[in-house]
């Protein structure tokens, strides 16, 4: 279901950038068919198609079909009755550099892949990022090929740089290790979990249609400010994460484009004390590189922070939406924290409340309950696992009982008493 469009880059913004830093195209001789606007570009076999800034001209759709299309600056106008605005198949590769990439408006996928590749922002599946301008708003979609597999690598990072729109994996279940949506947010990548319409004409329901990402990779630690920011209902499915990735939910529009005229205000206001106060989609980790870290923020605006039991229910209920499934079997790679943001826009979301009872915490994940996170009240050392606490056996203290000594009895040695022998005097005789 749309919520409300949160890009950090507006159209009007996405369309000066657009005009500063791609006004014209041309196309190298790879390419020898006319090249006007609203070109539908098409790359069979063996074709190599290659575009540089340099008329005023738009790109209407791509199309690679066991060719390769090369993009380094461009800008979409994307007309209706397109399956997507780039497709790749039997084995085509498609990059699109940097540019402006807006699917949205006409409800059909930005990106589809069906036994190819399609790299929006990167070089491949490293992750080398292209630039740091592209503005990309429109979901993404894999399908599996009986002969090739389907790859789309979607690289987002720089202060111009958002991707708005969720990752359908529609691979059949038995064919995701070959069919993969590859994302690399780095330092300062923004991904706006955000329905774009690119399930609209198929039977799918495109309000519980999880987003599936084969890894996410985020920055190295947790100076940097990337984020995936959670505005639908759909869950997202993530089997690797790379790094430190920080997840934004927004309860009560704190940080909404009021301007935007799609905009509706909530009429429900959420304080965090219920489990459905978080109503953005769950987050379900498989696996996590060593040293990855998820973080998960929300806003202030509308919650009860008025006690500090209140505070820690919040933040409990946020530890809920957030699961890593391979602590059940003993992996210990994930480091998970919770934390209210600060009050404000952009920059609050990264500033933890430091009034009131406000905090951040660490994560615990539950091995019983399928590895989801909960937070252990008063738990605020931020730990990458939790380790069981030892349980010491005191060994009793000796009791020492000494041996008895017999009390000693001095028995003094007898001394003789002396006799006195007085020497004899001479009787006297008189005379």
């Amino acid at each position: 279901m749309r919520h409300v469009s949160k890009a950090k880059l507006s159209l009007a913004v996405a369309l000066a950038i657009a005009g500063s830093v791609m006004p014209n195209m041309m196309v190298d001789a790879a390419y020898t068919a006319p090249y006007t606007d609203n070109t539908d570009f098409v790359a069979n076999s063996d074709d190599m198609i290659r575009v540089f800034p340099e008329y005023d001209k738009n790109i209407s759709s791509i199309v690679a079909n066991g060719g390769m299309v090369i993009i380094e600056d461009g800008y979409s106008n994307i007309g209706y009755g397109h399956s997507a605005f780039a497709t790749s198949k039997n084995g085509g590769d498609i990059k699109l550099k940097k540019g402006v990439y807006n699917s949205g408006r006409v409800s059909t996928p930005v990106a589809l892949a069906q036994g190819g590749t399609i790299n929006i922002g990167v070089h491949d599946h490293h992750g080398e990022f292209t630039g740091d301008k592209i503005f990309v708003e429109g979901d993404v979609i894999v399908k599996n090929d009986p002969n090739y597999s389907s790859t789309i690598n979607i690289g987002i990072d720089g202060e111009e740089s958002n991707w708005s729109g969720l990752a359908f994996n529609l691979a059949d279940e038995n064919r995701r290790n070959y069919n993969h949506i590859n994302v690399f947010l780095g330092e300062r990548g923004d991904w706006e979990l955000l329905y774009q319409g690119g399930l609209d004409g198929t039977n799918l329901d495109s309000s519980t249609m999880p987003s599936r990402v084969h890894r996410l990779v985020g920055s190295t630690n947790r100076n940097f400010q990337n984020m995936v920011e959670q505005n639908e209902h759909n869950k997202l499915y993530i089997d690797k994460l790379e790094g430190h990735v920080n997840f934004i939910y927004d309860p009560n529009d704190e940080y909404a484009d009021t301007e935007d005229p799609e905009y509706t205000p909530p009429t429900t206001t959420y304080n965090g004390l219920t489990a459905d106060s978080f109503w953005g989609g769950d987050i379900h980790i498989t696996s996590a590189a060593p040293n990855a870290g998820a973080h998960l923020y929300t806003s202030r605006k509308g919650l009860d922070l008025s006690t500090e039991d209140n505070v820690n229910k919040v933040l409990d209920n946020l530890a809920h939406k957030v699961y890593y499934h391979n602590y059940v079997t003993g992996e210990r790679n994930l480091e998970g924290t919770v934390a209210i943001a600060s009050e404000g826009a952009e920059s609050g979301r990264f500033k933890v409340v430091t009034s009131g009872y406000a905090k951040e915490g660490a994560i615990t994940w539950q091995a019983d309950q399928n590895g989801q996170g909960k937070y252990v009240y008063g738990n605020t050392t931020v730990t990458p696992a939790p380790q069981p606490v030892p349980t010491p056996t005191p060994t009793p203290a000796p009791t020492p009982t000494p041996a008895p000594q017999p009390a000693p009895q001095p028995t003094p040695a007898p001394q003789p008493a002396p006799q006195p022998t007085p020497a004899p005097q001479p009787v006297p005789t008189p005379t």
